[in-house]
């Protein structure tokens, strides 16, 4: 966690991505012409089937065409953009039909000219589908393909995953002085596991905290696990774990992993907790935030980042959410290059108290509850929000920041 004074210039949102005026231009010209061509032979575009029947087309074709000619952001087009072959197809078709020579040739010239654009600005159509799956969009949906891809790749790569990195954070008032915040973490791997007998690997990577007035460490929630330990939650851990070590490097704790099994033969759950007693003060000038954050430190399925608040840290339940393109924590705030444009789905979990359960691992709801329970803290007196990403980028840093509280 870091706590984040004002800036006089704060965290910019990323401008929209954009594509070249010539491309756009091409782009609306094409719709244009398709629609006229259409529209002529007495097919109506916005009905894909009924195109399919009157003109005897594949209706996969049909559908591509009913999306070029309805889309209204350009990069809906682009992705539906047919092959030479499909063109001719369909040229063919609207001649049959008795389109006049003068609109067909139109259609294949608008076609040819984007084309040519595409080369010029772009490079060709697979460089193409790669800008239109970066440009950033409200559901994130176009680059998690992407992401898909790059979670496969990454683990042939480097030789590991998982399943699910989860990461739980739950602030609370100080029980001696309510003025501070108490911060716990619960994190780990569901079915973590090697792809290379030989790849070595940090799981976890963790630091002591401080803020101008002290210096803060953190504790392990169970307190039958050491300090200076990898600070298990032994109960929700594989039997089969392999050997994890803490090691300190330049002032961070490493979290290693020992040797183990390729494949579903080795795979295990890490799960471990830990705590800071009187973290910050919860109140700060306006713009102050506090931080936390999730490592991506190695491919995985999904991410689950869940931030419980008791009932009296309200200040907290109004989050950004923010993904980095490096491993990181937050020794110095983050900048507009770092930020990735990728959404993170969120959701309410409810209050007093969350429903905290996850459809990714069984188990999930019995850890929160036994590591409250460890802690002395009443989940009944907490609200909960879960923020969710399928195939986060790796390496990357998921970052949840909310406003500190004014006097």
């Amino acid at each position: 966690m870091r706590i984040e004074a004002p800036t006089t210039t704060p965290l910019s949102q990323r401008k929209q991505g954009s594509l070249h005026p010539d491309l756009t231009a091409a782009v609306h010209a094409l719709c244009g012409a398709l629609k006229e061509m259409l529209t002529e032979v007495g097919a109506d575009v916005s009905r894909p089937q009924e195109v399919s029947r009157k003109l005897l087309l594949d209706k996969s074709l049909s559908w591509k065409l009913s999306r070029i000619v309805g889309a209204t952001e350009v990069h809906e087009a682009l992705q539906h953009l047919p092959g030479d072959a499909a063109v001719r197809i369909l040229i063919r078709a609207v001649e049959r039909a008795g389109g006049s020579a003068k609109l067909r040739q139109k259609t294949q010239q608008t076609m040819g000219s984007l084309q040519e654009t595409v080369c010029a600005r772009i490079g060709d159509k697979a460089t193409l589908e790669l800008v239109v799956d970066a440009l950033p969009d409200e559901t994130g949906e176009r680059l998690a393909a992407s992401r898909k891809l790059a979670f496969r790749g990454n683990s042939a790569i480097w030789g590991v995953q998982a399943r699910v990195r989860f990461n739980t954070i739950m602030l609370r008032p100080n029980a001696s002085d309510p003025e501070m915040i108490d911060s716990a973490l619960v994190a780990g791997w569901v079915d973590f596991r090697r792809l290379r007998h030989d790849a070595k690997w940090t799981v976890f990577r963790r630091h002591s905290f401080s803020d101008q007035q002290n210096k803060l460490a953190d504790a392990p929630i169970d307190p039958a696990e050491p300090v200076d330990g990898p600070m298990f939650l032994r109960k929700f851990c594989s039997p089969n774990m392999p050997q994890i070590e803490s090691v300190v490097q330049d002032g961070m704790r490493l979290d290693e992993l020992g040797a183990s099994e390729v494949g579903n033969s080795g795979m295990f759950t890490y799960v471990f907790g830990s705590v800071v007693r009187g973290l910050s003060s919860r109140y700060g000038p306006e713009g102050a935030t506090m931080t936390f954050v999730a490592n991506v430190s190695a491919p995985a399925e999904h991410l689950q980042f869940d931030m419980l608040v008791h009932r009296d840290c309200g200040f907290a339940l109004k989050q950004q959410v923010r993904t980095l393109a490096k491993l990181t924590v937050l020794d110095t705030p983050p900048q507009d290059s770092d930020v990735l444009p990728i959404q993170v789905m969120s959701r309410d979990l409810g209050r007093f108290p969350p429903v905290v359960t996850s459809p990714l691992m069984a188990s999930y709801g019995e850890i929160i509850a036994d590591a409250a329970r460890m802690l002395g803290w009443d989940l009944s007196e907490f609200s909960g929000t879960r923020h969710l990403m399928g195939y986060p980028p790796f390496p990357s840093t998921v970052v949840v920041s909310s406003a500190l509280d004014r006097r």
